[in-house]
């Protein structure tokens, strides 16, 4: 059977003088967090709203937005969670989320908490609504297997929002039950993480996307393979596939 392709085509583009890092919808519009520690303001076809200034209220790189029912979301680098009516211009809340820098955060489909990830090895669930800590989540490691510190990367919760995966930097997956917060599986993607200990002592890679499928039977897990020269950069871009019944692999793509 001929396989069914989709074609993409670029409709506009818009280029910003700072690194953009992440991007999410709300309420009509989009937002970008950003390397001079604000969210920017974007209409459909990209270019900067006039009526909508750029949002301050970091003090770092903001390093994920993400959209709930009554604000925007945005976590950075300087470990604050903070809570925006955007058409106001308005920081509404800030908390102080995380002891390190945090790495991302994902609002639950279908439910009324959030997630967030940092460098201190927590994953913390939030009320989507309120902001309050409903759970403080604890269970990857805090050092590589080299005694270096680790960091959390990244969260994805599932279609029906009641199971989260984290992956982390030394390609470490858990997954976890919500409400509860119970710790369901633990699964791992080795070759995604690299230690030169020949060169420079040094580490690299990690688990940077996640993926339920619609089923929610299985995870897609990216990141990059094996790198031969850590400071060359050159691993091969990949995807793993893992069974949450049995956390086992089931499926993998690597570039040529």
């Amino acid at each position: 059977m001929e396989a069914n392709m989709f074609t993409f085509q670029l409709e506009n583009q818009t280029e910003h003088q700072t690194i953009l890092f992440c991007l999410t919808a709300h309420d009509g519009h989009w937002f970008a967090g950003g390397s001079d520690a604000r969210i920017h303001g974007l209409d459909s076809s990209g270019k900067t709203l006039p009526s909508l200034q750029a949002l301050g209220g970091h003090q770092s790189y903001v390093t994920g937005v993400a959209s709930s029912e009554s604000f925007l979301w945005s976590v950075g680098y300087d470990g604050l969670l903070n809570a925006w009516k955007p058409h106001g211009n308005t920081l509404h809340a800030s908390h102080q989320a995380h002891q390190k820098w945090v790495r991302d955060i994902r609002v639950a489909p279908h439910q009324p908490w959030m997630a967030t990830v940092g460098d201190d090895m927590k994953v913390m669930i939030w009320d989507a609504l309120t902001a309050r800590l409903i759970h403080s989540l604890e269970g990857h490691a805090k050092q590589s297997p080299q005694g270096f510190s680790s960091m959390l990367y990244t969260c994805a919760f599932s279609p029906d929002g009641t199971l989260l995966a984290t992956a982390d930097r030394i390609g470490e997956i858990l997954l976890w039950e919500l409400p509860s917060g119970k710790l369901l599986q633990k699964m791992s993607a080795p070759a995604m993480y690299t230690w030169d200990e020949v060169q420079r002592l040094r580490s690299i890679g990690g688990i940077r996307s996640l993926a339920f499928s619609t089923d929610q039977q299985t995870l897609a897990v990216g990141g990059m393979g094996h790198v031969q020269n850590v400071d060359g950069l050159g691993g091969k871009a990949r995807v793993e596939w893992f069974d949450l019944q049995s956390g086992e692999p089931s499926g993998l793509f690597e570039s040529d």
